[in-house]
C-alpha cells in the first residue's frame, strides 16, 4: 500500500524502495527464473516497440503487463497505441478499469474509473487511447462472479472471469477484432502452474487464440541492482540498455526465454532524474517541463496537482509531493488549460492558481 501511495504522489524512487523492502528479497527473481548471477551469456538487444510491431501481425491479441506501483510501466502500452491502431487494433482491454464506468461515453478517466487509473501516466494512456478511437473494455471480475459455485480457488476464479469478461467485451461480439490488453503482473502467463491458473491461459482455452504476451516485471528497474534480475544487470554492463525499452535476444537473434509461458521480456531504461523528477515523465514528448512557484510548501509537505481547468473530475495531468521547497517542476500538456491545486497531506486545499497553459520552463 505505501509503495502504491508513493507512486500516486510521483515519488518513483520511494515506490521502488518500499516495494523491495517489503515484498521482495535481493535476487529472488534471478534465483527463481534466471541463470546464476555472474554468468555472462551472449545477448543482443532489439528495440522493443519495433519488435512487438513486427510480430503483431501474427496475433489477434497482444497482452502487456505492469507492476501496479511503477508508473513508467504504462509507457510501453502508451507508445504502442498509435502504431497498433494503424494495424487495426480497436479495443484496449484494461484490468484496472472498473466494471460499469462510462469512460467511453465520457471520453476521459476519473477517480471512479479505477483505483490504479488515478496514476497520472495510467490516465494519460487511457486519454490517448480514447482520442485515437479505441474502445476501453474493463474486464475485472464482477461482484456476483466472485461467489460462483465451482471448484476453483479464489485466484483461479478471478482469472477465469477476467478472461470471460475480456472476451465477452471484445471477440465474442466482434470475432475479427484485434485487442490490446493491459494487465497486472502474472495474469498474462499462458501456462498454468500447480499454484497459479492465469487469465491468459483461460483466454487461450476459451477463444483458441495465441496472444502475444509481453512481460515488463521480471527485468524491470528495482530500487537497487541487487534486487534486479541477472540479465538486466548484464545487459546494462554490456551497454545494451539504452534510451528505449529493449527485448533481449540470444546470439541467433531469438528472444531470450526466461521461464515458461511468456513470449517476450522487455527491459526498460534506468530512470534518469531531471530537476528531481523522472525524465520519462515527458512521456516521449507528450509533456513539457514547467517550473511552478509553491510558496505554500516552503515549510511543510504538500501535494500539487495539475488538472484540466474545464473538467474538474478528470484525473490530474501531473501530481507530485513537494517537501519544504518553494518551486517544483511539473510535466504538463501544452494544449490544455490547467488548474493548479495544492493540498496538505490530509487532502485539504491550501492553494490554487488560475488556469494556465502548459509551457516549457
Amino acid at each position: 500500500m505505501r509503495a502504491q501511495l508513493e507512486s500516486f504522489a510521483g515519488n518513483h524512487a520511494q515506490a521502488l524502495d518500499y516495494w523491495d523492502s517489503n515484498y521482495r528479497r535481493p535476487s529472488d527473481d534471478a534465483v527463481e527464473t534466471g541463470p546464476a548471477r555472474g554468468v555472462a551469456p551472449e545477448i543482443k538487444a532489439a528495440n522493443a516497440i519495433a519488435h512487438i510491431l513486427e510480430r503483431s501481425s501474427d496475433h489477434q491479441m497482444i497482452m502487456v503487463n505492469e507492476r501496479h506501483h511503477v508508473s513508467r510501466d504504462r509507457l510501453l502500452t502508451l507508445s504502442l497505441l498509435r502504431p497498433l491502431y494503424r494495424q487495426g487494433f480497436r479495443y484496449l482491454a484494461v484490468e484496472a478499469v472498473w466494471p460499469g464506468d462510462d469512460i467511453n461515453a465520457r471520453g476521459y478517466p476519473t477517480k471512479n474509473s479505477g483505483y490504479y487509473v488515478r496514476d497520472v501516466v495510467f490516465a494519460e494512456m487511457l486519454r490517448h487511447a480514447l482520442a485515437l478511437g479505441y474502445e476501453i473494455v474493463g474486464y475485472e471480475i464482477r461482484g456476483s462472479q466472485k461467489n460462483t459455485a465451482d471448484s476453483r480457488s479464489a485466484q483461479a476464479r478471478r482469472d477465469y472471469w477476467q478472461a470471460r469478461n475480456l472476451l465477452d467485451g471484445t471477440l465474442s461480439k466482434d470475432p475479427d477484432a484485434k485487442v490490446l490488453v493491459h494487465c497486472g503482473w502474472a495474469h498474462l502467463q499462458e501456462q498454468p502452474t500447480s499454484s497459479w491458473e492465469p487469465m491468459a491461459h483461460f483466454v487461450r482455452e476459451m477463444a483458441g487464440i495465441d496472444p502475444l504476451t509481453v512481460d515488463q516485471t521480471l527485468l524491470g528497474e528495482r530500487s537497487e541492482p541487487d534486487f534486479e534480475h541477472v540479465l538486466r544487470v548484464e545487459a546494462e554492463r554490456q551497454g545494451l540498455a539504452g534510451a528505449n525499452p529493449v527485448v533481449l535476444l540470444s546470439r541467433g537473434g531469438v528472444p531470450m526465454q526466461i521461464g515458461a509461458g511468456i513470449d517476450l521480456r522487455v527491459l526498460s531504461p534506468r530512470t534518469r532524474f531531471v530537476n528531481g523528477r523522472p525524465g520519462w515523465m515527458n512521456m516521449s514528448g507528450r509533456r513539457r517541463a514547467v517550473t511552478v512557484a509553491v510558496p505554500e510548501c516552503r515549510k511543510t509537505a504538500c501535494i500539487i496537482e495539475a488538472r484540466n481547468a474545464e473538467r474538474a473530475d478528470e484525473i490530474a495531468y501531473d501530481r507530485m509531493e513537494a517537501v519544504r521547497t518553494d518551486s517544483v517542476v511539473l510535466y504538463l500538456p501544452s494544449e490544455a488549460a490547467i488548474d493548479l491545486l495544492l493540498f496538505d497531506l490530509e487532502g485539504n486545499v491550501i492553494g490554487r492558481r488560475p488556469p494556465v497553459q502548459g509551457r516549457s520552463s
